[in-house]
């Protein structure tokens, strides 16, 4: 055994619950030396125009998960995210007031068909995030939009594969690892939905443009002819053959609306439109949209459910008769219990009263979090604070609307590689990307349990390395 790590039986029994070849690692890790270093994915990419574009720090170790425990954590993704496209119908009555209150929005004037379809909702882009706990797949946080992060990693992935300590290992194992690409799972979900859209049937050519900020736009033009040449792949595959073009362009810019509602982008039809820039819908946009001219991911509505309130109204709708049986058993099995910060009569873990009174009394097994931050910013784990502290935030928290408590979740503990030279145990959070009733692939983050700094949080902007996931 390698003297840099020490393999313990919970260790082992995670890695092997995802599959024998991921239990399998551990000990050709410990026979390796040539695995416990880190692999420099910056100076061995082959591609200039990605080689220094990402610059969180990435695993050397996959993660190996059976394909049939893949296609459970597939149902739960796709599920939950089936359950939460419908919530303006079936929570609100498509109400735009009712909604708007219970996430703490302030109204402007809204378009009376805000909750109609189509809203861009109907086959969103979303990731949702996991915690793999001792009671299984729990989601702790929900994001939709077209600018989630993770997909980028597939311009690393073949390093990844053909890095010698890896490759030694499939080859010995006799496995051919299977890396579903959700930027490619993205685009296949998109064109398989221009392809049933009207001008799909009619045969016309399907285009496609991703709207940037200015800022982010510069650096994502240097892969425009990869994911060009991705996207008429993609289009090839689609039954009829179909033509089209992908086009990066500034959110807002050089969009134009005709008299039918049409959309075009410098004189160029589109028939499809993706929100990477996190700002407001365009009117020509929505317009367009509403028309039933323009495929649009994701719209307006994915602000709003895209924050962690809808955490809290998924856990809330358990104990009401809006849900049958079965979509129940999926909230209780995989949303940890989740509640908005406000004073109100509740019950947690057996004990009812005022939950800012619960959340004093169970401060070890809570989180306070703001409903819509995002990159682990001002996310507070009560276990690692101090009570006065703790008393002090949900406090002041109270004073907003757009706070939520949350049970603490546990990540089980995997082992990767870690510093220059050895390996340590990790906590692992799983972004797992749903596309309408599509699943997506995934990615992981993954901060060293003895990181002292991280106060529970992981997140790539506060340090978490992330990791690839091959299924076998």
């Amino acid at each position: 055994m390698n003297s840099h790590f020490e393999i313990t039986e919970e260790v082992r029994c995670a890695h092997e619950y995802l599959s024998p070849s991921f239990g399998a690692l551990l000990d050709h890790a410990a026979r390796s030396p040539q695995g416990l270093r880190p692999i420099d994915y910056g100076r061995e990419a082959e591609d200039p125009a990605v080689k220094d574009t990402y610059y969180y720090p990435i695993q050397a170790w996959p993660m190996l998960i059976s394909h049939q425990r893949m296609s459970e954590l597939a149902d739960i993704t796709v599920g939950l995210m089936r359950l939460t496209r419908d919530l303006p119908r079936r929570a609100f009555g498509r109400q735009v007031e009712r909604l708007m209150t219970y996430y703490g929005i302030e109204l402007d004037t809204l378009d009376p068909t805000f909750l109609e379809p189509p809203t861009g909702l109907e086959h969103c882009i979303s990731r949702l995030d996991f915690v793999m706990t001792e009671r299984g797949l729990q989601c702790v946080e929900m994001n939709l939009g077209g600018n989630l992060g993770g997909w980028q990693l597939r311009f690393w992935e073949p390093i990844c594969r053909q890095n010698a300590f890896n490759r030694q290992f499939f080859e010995t194992q006799g496995i051919e690892p299977f890396y579903r690409d959700p930027l490619r799972s993205m685009l296949e979900h998109i064109v398989h939905q221009l392809a049933q859209s009207p001008w799909g049937q009619r045969g016309e050519d399907l285009h496609l443009a991703i709207g940037f900020s200015a800022e982010d736009l510069a650096t994502a033009q240097r892969a425009l002819d990869s994911v060009q040449e991705l996207y008429r792949d993609v289009l090839a595959q689609e039954p009829g053959n179909c033509g089209g073009q992908i086009w990066f362009c500034e959110y807002g810019k050089d969009l134009e609306l005709d008299d039918e509602a049409r959309l075009s982008l410098n004189g160029q039809r589109l028939h499809a439109l993706v929100e990477y820039a996190p700002e407001d819908t365009r009117p020509a946009v929505y317009h367009s949209l509403k028309a039933g001219e323009l495929l649009l991911f994701n719209g307006p509505l994915s602000n709003v459910l895209g924050g962690k309130a809808t955490l809290a109204l998924l856990s809330e709708l358990t104990e009401t008769d809006l849900l049958d049986e079965d979509e129940k058993s999926l909230i209780d099995r995989s949303v940890p219990w989740t509640r908005n910060l406000c004073v109100t009569e509740t019950t947690f873990r057996g004990d009812s009263g005022l939950l800012p009174e619960l959340a004093v009394r169970h401060r070890n097994d809570l989180v306070l979090k703001p409903s819509f931050g995002t990159r682990g910013e001002q996310v507070h784990v009560g276990r690692y604070l101090a009570p006065r502290r703790w008393e002090e935030l949900v406090q002041k928290a109270l004073g907003s609307s757009r706070w939520i408590l949350q049970q603490h979740c546990s990540s089980v503990p995997y082992l990767y590689q870690l510093g220059e030279q050895g390996a340590g145990e990790h906590d692992v959070v799983w972004g797992l990307f749903a596309f309408g009733e599509t699943f997506g692939g995934g990615f992981l983050r993954l901060n060293p349990k003895i990181k002292a700094d991280n106060l529970g949080v992981i997140n790539s902007a506060t340090g978490a390395s992330e990791g690839f996931i091959y299924e076998i």
